[in-house]
């Protein structure tokens, strides 16, 4: 299933992985609440038929979130983990990056939203 190989090859680059949204909180292995800005989601977009209506196509985005600023070169690296995936191909939308103030601090948060597709026969 195309969401599960999403997550495995995400989850090869970063170890806080979600689908759909992130949750209000985080925890860890022993039960206390983490502070994780650090983090991948991704989630599906559209479902679309081709123009003679004899296949379909799935769109789904990345979005990497990082406190202050996304490392040089993760953006690639998640592009060629998810290109790996047969099928799977960088959309021609252009990535395009957000930003945020943490809560209760002067850090900024940088977002990078690539969005994938991949054909179904």
């Amino acid at each position: 299933m195309l969401l599960n190989e999403v997550r495995d090859a995400l989850e090869t680059l970063d170890p806080i992985v979600f689908y759909g949204l992130t949750p209000p909180s985080l925890y860890d292995e022993e039960g206390r609440e983490i502070d994780a800005w650090n983090y991948t989601v991704f989630n599906r977009t559209k479902l679309k038929s081709s123009t003679n209506k004899t296949s379909y196509s799935d769109a789904f985005e990345v979005h990497i979130v990082r406190e202050e600023y996304i490392p040089e070169g993760t953006d690639v690296e998640v592009i060629e983990k998810l290109t790996a995936i047969p099928g799977v191909k960088l959309a021609s939308e252009d990535g395009v990056y957000d930003y945020m103030m943490k809560p209760g601090t002067t850090h900024v948060v940088e977002m990078l939203t690539l969005t994938f597709t991949r054909v179904r026969k």
